[in-house]
């Protein structure tokens, strides 16, 4: 149970450092003209998950929604991260991921190893406190 909550937690910090990663990101790529698109094919800027993320991350910390509606979603949205890890460690092969090139596996360990630093930076911070 404790580490399901720890997975849902760090899974939504992510997402939220998702968004201004992917913000700035699609906004570089679109000056130095990097982009092979015409301006009716360009990517959105965000996402339409992100943002619908960023929607109800912010109706709940303001408190619009009842408590015992966020127990229900909590529970529906644990249940959904569980069954996607598990539906993507369905999905992956092994000899396919060692064929990725260096740069994205490279970018995968330097990411998550900013997000456990980052962890244990808040977890020590908070139990600081």
């Amino acid at each position: 149970e404790s580490a399901g909550e720890t997975a849902t937690t760090v899974k939504l910090i992510r997402v939220t450092f998702l968004a201004p990663f992917i913000l700035v990101l699609v906004l570089v790529l679109r000056h130095r003209g990097l982009l092979d698109t015409e301006p009716t094919d360009r990517p959105p800027l965000l996402p339409s998950f992100i943002i619908a993320f960023l929607i109800l991350a912010s109706v709940n910390s303001i408190g619009a929604i009842p408590d015992w509606l966020q127990v229900q979603l909590w529970s529906i949205s644990k249940w959904s991260l569980l069954t996607a890890i598990a539906a993507v460690g369905i999905k992956t092969e092994l000899r396919r991921i060692l064929q990725m090139p260096s740069q994205a596996i490279t970018l995968i360990l330097a990411e998550t190893a900013f997000i456990a630093l980052l962890v244990v930076f808040a977890i020590g911070w908070i139990g600081s406190k």
